[in-house]
């Protein structure tokens, strides 16, 4: 599917936060250098001639906290970030068996980077607590996969593409004590993206999703996630249906082997409700997983 590579990657960083005067300010800064080198191995099979590929790029972040008052601050920040397509999506060209699909890669493809902004309010009381943020990212050269109307050996090919692009998105998150140690939460998010190149809608994003649930200190909880049906898809998108999980949880403290451990219990879907992801690989041809029970037991460490 892919011809035999070898993939040298390395990078250095440096990162202060510095929080001036009264201290309502926190002012924080990164920034990263990256260089990585692919070494791609001749085969005639893909189509493929021996050769190199080098990239380097610097990234970085900067932002800042800006706390007016206790339990309430805002948030900025700005970045650049960047990353080398990845050996599959330069060169992908055979069948993915265990996701029944046939995938091509581009080798003309060029490292992505992205410019982008976010914005932030936090807001904690003494029985709330409120997060709101967004955020708007261009990118350039953005890599994605998109499915298409061939098929070849009757799988539906895949191909790797790239384009000008930009995301906007934004969440919402809300808990409230309503009780002793019993605690109500919500949360919504979502995310927009459109291909500038072409000017329709980037394919295969997350669709909108809210979650709200209840929790008693840390011994139960039950949480019910809706995804929304995807409405502003791509034309070659597949779409699917919106769907809503019923989810439990609970745990205590116990000892165990003469040690103090921890045991959790989940039940993931506990209606078994039939759906299928969108963002799914496996959606033209299987369900996602049923009622699923978790059990998790853990240990602390002393040395």
């Amino acid at each position: 599917m892919v011809p035999d590579a070898s993939v040298l990657s390395g990078a250095a960083f440096a990162f202060e936060q510095w929080s001036p005067g009264s201290g309502r300010w926190t002012l924080l800064a990164g920034l990263r250098g990256d260089t990585r080198r692919l070494s791609a191995e001749r085969d005639d099979s893909l189509g493929v001639v021996a050769q190199d590929r080098s990239a380097h790029a610097w990234s970085g972040n900067a932002g800042g906290v800006f706390t007016p008052v206790a339990g309430f601050a805002l948030s900025l920040n700005i970045g650049r970030a960047w990353r080398a397509p990845t050996l599959f999506e330069l060169f992908a060209n055979g069948p993915h068996i265990g996701e029944a699909r046939y995938e091509l890669g581009d080798s003309t493809m060029r490292p992505e980077a992205s410019r982008g902004v976010d914005l932030g309010v936090r807001w904690s009381g003494r029985r709330a607590r409120l997060e709101l943020a967004a955020y708007h990212n261009r990118l350039s050269g953005y890599i994605y996969i998109t499915p298409t109307a061939v098929f070849i050996d009757s799988l539906r090919v895949y191909q790797y593409g790239q384009s000008e692009a930009e995301m906007l998105g934004g969440e919402a998150l809300l808990e409230v004590e309503i009780g002793r140690g019993l605690v109500a939460r919500g949360r919504v998010e979502g995310v927009r993206g459109t291909n500038l190149t072409s000017h329709e809608p980037l394919p295969l994003l997350p669709p909108v999703r809210a979650a709200v649930g209840f929790g008693w200190r840390d011994r139960f909880s039950v949480d019910v996630d809706a995804y929304a049906r995807p409405k502003r898809l791509n034309p070659l998108d597949i779409p699917t249906a919106g769907y809503t999980l019923l989810h439990f949880g609970g745990g205590t403290d116990v000892r165990l082997f003469g040690r103090a451990m921890r045991i959790d219990i989940s039940l993931r879907n506990a209606l078994n409700q039939r759906y299928k992801s969108f963002l799914s690989r496996y959606k033209e041809f299987a369900f996602d997983p049923g009622r699923n029970l978790i059990v998790r037991l853990s240990s602390g460490f002393v040395d």
